[in-house]
């Protein structure tokens, strides 16, 4: 992870503020506790989203760019104790997820990347193989395990065979025990424990190097299920074609994208059979114009006709910032107006200075100068936003 990296995952408020000294463990929590906030209220609760998902950030920092914390104002942290703090983090917002109007899973999400970091902070800390165990059992047996990710699989190292064996003699939730199966390596525990239907089970025996059987079972399954049901399955199906059995993946691609005709399965069947399918992809595609677009500038490297597609379906707005780098002209404008309406949201503002660095990497220089200056103008009484265009400065 680079300086771009350390900037998303830093709170802008430590940025040029090395005075402030706090441990990781301060600033961590800092994150995670909604100070402030309204957790029932949506807009809190997509604040609250953000400040998770930069926790994750800055320990993902502490991990791998340590030397770059002390430039935020944060202390430096033995590297046993990183475990510690990520664990809990992710406690503290679990107790919270009951409690929060989470409308878009905005929180579960970024809880979800905030576990991310525990399984190689885990390793780092050479944490107890029972301690962890302990801990992971908490989890396991919540409903909030498999909600962010929480698997034991990715502990295996840092469990050992002694946490290993504490988890199988005590978990007993159908999510660890299905987990467990996995790590256990054998067919029949899969069998045993993936009992949720065709998808549930597919996954399952791939995980565990069975692809000849989730070969089986999906093909079984796309003749057994209503088309409706089959999405995951037949996306799942043409990615392990992909993996494991390329000559298949042409025929498996054209049967997800007739099934879910779309940019995601025209872009899998386009990258098994090449041109040939252009004309059939882009004939399916034409009641979805942003697919349509979509798959035109990425597959096809044509963004005029990409853009020619989203002005006749009036769609500008949604592939201005796609279209960036090859249609500056006729996007700066649009991208614009899209960081002016950022800014006059309160929670638009991190968005709309990543949004501001994009613009200025292609925009005419005093063109940008003119447009930041009279942001500048325009939100002069506010102090956050003030810091925010002062920082563009410095891009």
């Amino acid at each position: 992870m680079g300086s771009d990296g350390i900037s998303q995952g830093i709170p802008r408020g430590f940025k040029g503020m090395p005075e402030v000294r706090q441990t990781l463990a301060e600033a961590t929590i800092n994150f995670v506790k909604p100070t402030g906030l309204n957790l029932a209220d949506p807009d809190d609760s997509g604040q609250y989203a953000d400040q998770v998902w930069k926790a994750g950030e800055l320990l993902q920092t502490a991990m791998f760019e340590p030397h770059l914390l002390a430039g935020y104002g944060i202390e430096p942290i033995e590297v046993h104790d990183i475990f510690l703090v990520a664990q809990r983090a992710v406690d503290e917002v679990l107790q919270l997820l009951p409690h929060i109007e989470d409308v878009n899973d905005a929180v579960r999400w970024s809880a979800e990347r905030l576990a991310e970091e525990l399984p190689h902070a885990a390793q780092l800390s050479k944490i107890d193989a029972l301690y962890l165990a302990q801990w992971l059992l908490g989890i396991l047996e919540s409903p909030y395990a498999e909600l962010i990710d929480i698997d034991p699989v990715q502990y295996e190292e840092s469990l050992g065979v002694e946490g290993v064996k504490e988890l199988r003699e005590r978990a007993h939730g159908a999510y660890a025990r299905r987990r467990l199966a996995v790590l256990s390596g054998s067919v029949e525990d899969v069998y045993r424990t993936h009992t949720d239907g065709y998808e549930q089970l597919i996954r399952g025996l791939s995980e565990i190097g069975q692809f000849d059987l989730a070969y089986r079972y999906s093909e079984k399954a796309m003749l057994a299920l209503p088309t409706e049901d089959t999405f995951h399955i037949v996306t799942f199906w043409a990615a392990l074609c992909d993996a494991h059995f390329p000559h298949r993946s042409p025929a498996v691609h054209r049967i997800a994208f007739d099934s879910f005709p779309m940019l995601s399965t025209a872009r899998g069947l386009f990258a098994a059979v090449g041109d040939t399918a252009s004309v059939l992809i882009q004939t399916r595609l034409r009641d979805k114009p942003w697919d349509l677009a979509m798959f035109q500038y990425v597959c096809l490297n044509d963004p005029e006709r990409a853009w020619a597609t989203a002005s006749d379906a009036a769609i500008e707005w949604s592939l201005a910032e796609q279209l960036l780098p090859d249609l500056p002209d006729e996007t700066i404008p649009i991208l614009m107006r899209k960081v002016e309406e950022q800014l006059e949201n309160k929670y638009g503002c991190d968005q709309a200075y990543e949004l501001l660095g994009k613009i200025q990497k292609v925009a005419e220089p005093t063109s940008f100068e003119e447009f930041l200056g009279r942001l500048k103008r325009k939100f002069a009484n506010c102090p956050e936003i003030r810091s925010l265009l002062a920082g563009v400065d410095e891009l």
